[in-house]
C-alpha cells in the first residue's frame, strides 16, 4: 500500500466535490456552487501543503468561476478571477 502525503486524499476530495456538484446538483445552483467552494476550500489546503499543487487549485477555481458566471454573482467572481491570476503567476 502507498502511503499518502501530506494532503492526503484533498486532491481526490477537490475533484469529486466539482463532479458531484455538475452531476448531482446541476438544477440546484446554490447547493452546487457552495459544494466548488468547497472544492476549493480542498485545493488551498492542498496547494498550502504542497505549493507545487497549484494546477489543482487553478482547476477547482476555474470550476468555481464558471458556476458564478452562470450566477452573473459578479462580486464573487472578480475575487476569484484575481486569485486565478496570483495563483496562476506563482503568488501565494
Amino acid at each position: 500500500m502507498r502511503a499518502r502525503g501530506r494532503g492526503g486524499g484533498l486532491p481526490l476530495l477537490s475533484a469529486a466535490l466539482w463532479k458531484y456538484s455538475r452531476y448531482a446538483f446541476a438544477h440546484q445552483p446554490e447547493t452546487a456552487l457552495a459544494l466548488r467552494a468547497e472544492s476549493v476550500a480542498a485545493a488551498r489546503r492542498m496547494y498550502a501543503l504542497e505549493p507545487g499543487r497549484g494546477g489543482l487549485l487553478l482547476t477547482a477555481l476555474t470550476h468555481h468561476r464558471e458556476l458564478l458566471v452562470l450566477m452573473d454573482r459578479q462580486e464573487e467572481l472578480r475575487a476569484v478571477e484575481d486569485e486565478i491570476t496570483r495563483v496562476a503567476a506563482g503568488e501565494r
